[in-house]
């Protein structure tokens, strides 16, 4: 009996248990997330209050001025519309050298002019408009006397005019066009030449009134600038007097691409610079609002709360924007998110986290005015019924979420004067949010690491001793199948392996006991034949010696068919003496027997055409892949062997079908194969086949069968060190008998 070999297993029992450990964070990770949804809900709730607050602040203070919302600051005639321009009050002058830097409290309200503002592009077809080409970024505001512009223009190609030349349309330019207090339409080209940028001052040119005559009437010094060159186009700064403008402006950029053929390819404006009708409204904001936005929010900073990243508004019962402050990119996370108050972990992790978390951007764009206040219910809402409004809108570009606290003003005559809108984005709530889910699935992997290295210790201690159990099982028996070893070291743990452990010393040392007396009834019956053979030789002697001198003497003829009866039976009984006899020669031949060295395929070729002229009815047919091979052993023995299988095939054959023999050949082994017709062989017979006296012959004569024939066969197969195997052919016709010598250099004895 040869032991079973170690089988590999898809999953091992440490891979199962550290699999459903990550099973486990399932749950754990559906409740994170119902949590984390919550936080954010309680967050925005948060936010809202917030910013509710702020805005009942400021409309608490507004309420008492009405006169800050009379119609004495509001253009004579406004519509709300898209080309309105607003004007912010400035603390002080802007230094018109290209820069930004005074521009800094406005910057990020700067107005974007693309795709939506595009008045002109020629050959649309073939030159779609890019804004990478031409867009530019507005701002206006006013200090004193004067209106500054502010252009930071992306173009690709700068075209600067010809010196001396009055064709000012044939390079990249600006125009502006405006109503005068006094009702007059005016048109202004500003179109720099090379020299007049490089020192750094340029100046505007009248136009004639008629949008076809590009040709300059005479050069305005009052409207005056820079034009700064950038790394994606340039910038320019301008300075209007107060008395040129009156309430209606409008600016457009004009790119010229070709200097060869100096053709303007794209226009893009505020508004249409045509007609005094296609211009915009311009909006000026109320310094006294814009000043107290300004301190309140000043007044906030000195009591350290930190009010970057919102926007505050007021606008009036008409829909006008009155005062703007603040801007939405400059937000609180900016500051907190430092990288040395992450936790390692975090650190480790945050390329992760900046893939799987939506994070908070900067990168977009918003102008108040452009979302229509007469087309957003809650602001209609706030200022018909006077009733505070929570909004949420998206920004103008970016998809970025705006919250916004809609606190109605109203006076203490009870009259709705206009509304505060405090507005913020939500890259707080995204961050906080974030920063809560980092903080929890840290909390997890920390807690999961920590699990995971009890788990694989507890399952490498489970392993081991599954491990130790299992040595120890396969060491009690030998590979006859013998109980050689009882004691389970196992036995004393405290738990179901030490009782599995137990159980299974118990029942070795049952089946050992078996074995034992099991092993001594095989000795007993292995010594049966001898004892038989020695024990009837005499008897069966004396009784043939009787029965012949009863011949002799006279007996009745009534009585003579009863002595040959008699001596037909002392016949078999001598017959099966004789055979028990070869059986026990043949044994202590085995034992005895010399090995050499032998081919194996021209012994049993040889041999094979003997069987013909032992039986001429039947047919052999053989067939070998093993031409060269050798064995150690005795070919007498392997002729004897052959013998038995041939004498056991040529028994059960039906139909004189012929008996097929094959020597096959593998990488280890060398099989004979011997084939007959016939009956298939009973399945619970096929693990005794062998067996000492059994047969499955049928009494069909006299002739005795102990089923000594295939025993014989097993005992020349394990002196070469070989296997036996018996089964039914594939067919169910008939039975195969497989001998398995293996391919050793020195079979074993």
């Amino acid at each position: 009996m040869k032991k079973n070999a170690s089988r590999k297993h898809f999953f091992g029992l440490k891979t199962t248990l550290i699999i459903i450990g990550f099973l486990g964070l399932i749950p754990a990770l559906i409740a994170s997330y119902f949590y984390v949804q919550k936080i954010q809900v309680f967050l925005s709730r948060i936010q809202n209050n917030a910013l509710m607050d702020s805005a009942s602040a400021f409309a608490a203070v507004l309420k008492d001025q009405p006169a800050f919302f009379s119609s004495t600051t509001s253009p004579t005639h406004y519509s709300w519309d898209e080309k309105n321009l607003s004007i912010h009050p400035l603390k002080k002058p802007i230094k018109l050298d290209g820069k930004t830097d005074d521009w800094s409290p406005f910057i990020h309200q700067a107005r974007y002019y693309a795709q939506k503002n595009v008045l002109f592009n020629r050959d649309n077809k073939r030159f779609p408009y890019n804004p990478q080409s031409l867009s530019f970024q507005h701002l206006l505001g006013k200090y004193k006397q004067h209106i500054y512009a502010l252009f930071i223009v992306r173009d690709e190609d700068i075209i600067y005019r010809r010196p001396k030349s009055r064709w000012l349309h044939k390079s990249d330019h600006l125009q502006i066009s405006l109503k005068t207090p006094e009702g007059q339409f005016k048109r202004y080209l500003l179109s720099p030449h090379y020299e007049s940028v490089q020192k750094g001052w340029v100046n505007a040119h009248l136009m004639p009134k008629d949008p076809e005559n590009q040709m300059a009437v005479e050069s305005e010094t009052q409207i005056a600038g820079t034009w700064r060159e950038t790394k994606h186009g340039y910038t320019l700064e301008i300075r209007i007097p107060m008395d040129l403008v009156g309430e209606k402006l409008a600016f457009a950029i004009s790119d010229v691409d070709e200097a060869s053929q100096r053709k303007i390819r794209t226009i893009v404006g505020t508004a249409g610079t045509g007609h005094v009708a296609e211009l915009g409204t311009l909006m000026k904001h109320s310094p006294e609002i814009v000043n107290i936005l300004q301190g309140f929010s000043d007044y906030r900073n000195a009591q350290s709360y930190r009010r970057q990243g919102t926007r505050i508004w007021v606008i009036d019962k008409n829909c006008m924007v009155r005062a703007s402050a603040g801007s939405l990119k400059k937000s609180m996370f900016v500051a907190h998110d430092t990288g040395s108050e992450k936790s390692l972990i975090s650190q480790l992790l945050a390329p992760i986290y900046r893939r799987i978390l939506e994070q908070p951007s900067s990168e977009f764009y918003d102008d108040p005015e452009l979302n229509h206040c007469d087309k957003n219910l809650n602001i209609m809402k706030a200022l018909e019924h006077g009733a505070p409004q929570i909004d949420i809108r998206y920004a103008t570009t970016g998809n970025m979420a705006i919250l916004s606290a809609i606190k109605p003003i109203i006076s203490k005559e009870n009259h709705i004067l206009g509304t505060v809108i405090v507005e913020k984005s939500v890259n707080d709530i995204v961050h906080e949010r974030n920063r809560a889910i980092e903080d929890m699935l840290n909390s997890l992997i920390i807690a999961f690491l920590f699990a995971l290295i009890i788990l694989l210790i507890f399952s490498s201690r489970l392993t081991r001793r599954i491990r130790s159990l299992r040595t120890e099982a396969m060491a009690a028996t030998d590979s006859e199948g013998r109980v050689i070893n009882t004691n389970i070291h196992g036995s004393q743990w405290r738990d179901e392996l030490g009782d599995l452990a137990y159980e299974l010393s118990t029942k070795l040392q049952m089946i050992g006991q078996y074995t034992n007396d099991l092993e001594e009834y095989n000795q007993y019956l292995r010594q049966y034949k001898d004892k038989l053979r020695h024990e009837m030789q005499t008897p069966t002697s004396v009784v043939q010696s009787s029965l012949e001198l009863l011949e002799m003497e006279d007996i009745p003829p009534s009585a003579g068919k009863y002595v040959e009866r008699a001596k037909k039976g002392v016949s078999t009984l001598g017959m099966i003496l004789k055979s028990l006899s070869e059986a026990k020669n043949l044994e202590d031949a085995i034992n005895n027997e010399l090995r050499e060295d032998f081919n194996i395929d021209q012994e049993i070729a040889e041999h094979i055409e003997n069987y013909q002229f032992i039986y001429p009815a039947q047919t052999f047919q053989y067939k070998s892949t093993a031409k060269d091979i050798c064995l150690h052993g005795s070919p007498h023995l392997i002729r004897i062997m052959l013998d038995k299988l041939i004498d056991n095939a040529v028994d059960f054959t039906e139909n004189q079908q012929p008996i097929l023999i094959s020597l096959i050949k593998d990488t280890t082994h060398v099989c004979l194969q011997v084939k007959n017709s016939g009956q298939p062989l009973p399945q619970e017979m096929l693990s005794h086949l062998f067996n000492f006296m059994i047969s499955m012959r049928l009494p069909e004569n006299d002739n005795p069968h102990l089923g000594l024939g295939l025993y014989i066969v097993k005992l020349v197969a394990e002196f070469h060190g070989g296997q036996v195997k018996a089964e039914s052919s594939t067919d169910d016709d008939g039975a195969i008998f497989s001998i398995i010598f293996p391919l050793n250099d020195t079979p074993p004895k």
